[in-house]
């Protein structure tokens, strides 16, 4: 299953992707979904962990090569989950939208 998801990047003065691609497979989709029971087993916000999965594209799907991603992180919640990272050398963050478990 592939999702494509919007990008925010948080500064105005910086070229930025559009979306991201990202392929889940079921692994992927099973690990996810007992990230989110964990949270809500231990009532914690959310689990991050390390995960460079996202491809960002920009308008016309092309691969995003302006800039590059940097400690990407998989963010999972109870009940969703989406991707945050930095972009290479800077303190800009900028992540995808969430995902909700039930779509998946």
């Amino acid at each position: 299953m592939k999702k494509k998801l919007e990008v925010s990047v948080y500064d105005d003065y910086i070229e930025r992707p559009s979306h991201a691609i990202v392929a889940l497979n079921q692994e992927t989709i099973s690990r996810i979904k007992k990230l989110a029971k964990v949270c809500k087993e231990l009532e914690v916000a959310s689990i991050n962990l390390f995960d460079y999965t996202p491809d960002l594209i920009d308008d016309e799907g092309k691969e995003w090569t302006e800039w590059y991603p940097e400690t990407v992180q998989l963010i999972v919640y109870a009940d969703s989950f989406h991707w945050s990272g930095y972009v290479k050398h800077t303190s800009i963050n900028w992540e995808t939208e969430r995902i909700q478990l039930k779509e998946i």
